[in-house]
């Protein structure tokens, strides 16, 4: 089958470039594959973190790409779109994350479909920013009309656009392991004493925003400490306001157990800091779904989560992690259960069972035989 894929690769940072990279490698397994990925990406003041491109890496997650598109350049759609009609593929997949491609994603889709038998996939990863602004709500989801298959990551999202479009296919998939960074895997010891922490540690990965809680967290930690003497690992970007969370850190007197390590973490820096930990904490307001999981069950790594989004869809609490209510007291009462109860051990276990049913073989079935 031939496949054009359309997404970030190397060298621009985040999850979505890895997800759209490590997919592309699978689909060529089988198919005859060619991606188109950009020049130019968000504009700045769109773009969450500090840096679109990942400059440190020494180990990359890369594959060949026609890096031929612009989001803010209409010539560059048309031209990709071009290139597409010429390489005929029979599915053209696109990943859906922000509303603000809606227009390029829906002109590309046009004329690369006009008169042929090409299908548009939309691969969801989230119906709804988790920021939004006012150009998300007048761009709104242009996209969705011109897709003729979706692929969600939530039970949530599924039953979302099953009610709203009857007539085309949706399916429910799931968010494939980021088993990549397992090449950096240490002993937990030799780990904790590279990052000079205590005994116990829990950590919170990835890009600082509002929607990830880490407020809910900080506020849960002097409960936690007046039962268990536990380190936080602050690992990722502060995208805005790093000072309010310094000054409720400083204000609750938690300084001297919780490490900030803000910076985006090199591909071969993420294996320190979940070898390093014991549990993966996520207090979410809201998501559709994370590719933090992933990661942190590639390490066979227990998860602490909010119950919000698709987080249900992986985290079976009781078995493999612990789902609590969206509030500091619910947080700090399953961090300490976790320890007193030594979970740790179960539930790496059945991380680690569980690993199989996310394989990005299985994942990419659902691109190219449906």
């Amino acid at each position: 089958m031939k496949i054009a894929l359309i997404g970030p690769t190397y060298p621009y940072a985040g999850g979505i470039s890895h997800f759209n990279t490590l997919l592309a490698k699978e689909l060529q397994k089988k198919n005859e594959v060619k991606v188109f990925s950009y020049y130019r990406r968000y504009p700045s003041f769109l773009y969450p973190g500090k840096e679109q491109e990942d400059k440190k890496s020494e180990i990359r997650i890369e594959v060949e790409a026609e890096r031929t598109l612009s989001m803010i350049n209409p010539f560059s759609w048309i031209k990709t779109a071009l290139k597409i009609r010429k390489f005929n593929p029979e599915k053209i997949v696109f990943h859906f994350v922000t509303p603000f491609t809606s227009i390029m994603f829906s002109l590309i889709s046009f004329i690369s479909k006009f008169k042929r038998k090409t299908k548009t996939v939309l691969i969801c990863h989230n119906l709804k920013p988790h920021e939004t602004n006012l150009l998300d709500k007048i761009l709104g989801n242009l996209i969705f009309w011109n897709a003729d298959k979706f692929i969600t990551h939530s039970k949530d999202d599924f039953k979302i656009l099953n009610k709203r479009f009857k007539k085309r296919k949706v399916i429910k998939a799931f968010h494939p392991i980021y088993d990549f960074f397992n090449f950096n895997i240490i002993k937990k010891e030799e780990a904790k004493k590279k990052l000079e922490l205590k005994k116990q540690a829990i950590l919170f990965f990835g890009y600082v925003r509002e929607y990830k809680g880490l407020d809910i967290l900080i506020d849960a930690l002097p409960l936690v400490l007046k039962e268990i003497n536990v380190d936080l690992i602050i690992a990722g970007q502060f995208c805005k306001n790093k000072e309010k969370y310094l000054k409720k850190i400083k204000e609750i007197g938690i300084t001297d157990n919780v490490k900030i390590f803000d910076e985006y973490l090199p591909n071969e820096k993420v294996g320190l800091f979940f070898s390093a930990s014991d549990v993966l904490v996520m207090p979410y307001k809201n998501l559709s779904q994370s590719g933090v999981i992933q990661i942190a069950l590639s390490f066979d790594k227990p998860v602490i989560a909010t119950d919000v989004g698709g987080i249900k869809d992986i985290i079976k609490n009781g078995e493999n992690g612990f789902l609590v209510e969206n509030s500091k007291e619910s947080l700090a009462e399953a961090i300490i259960k976790f320890y007193k109860e030594k979970k740790e051990r179960k539930f790496s276990k059945n991380a680690e069972k569980m690993k199989e049913n996310f394989s990005w073989g299985k994942y990419s079935e659902f691109i190219s035989k449906n």
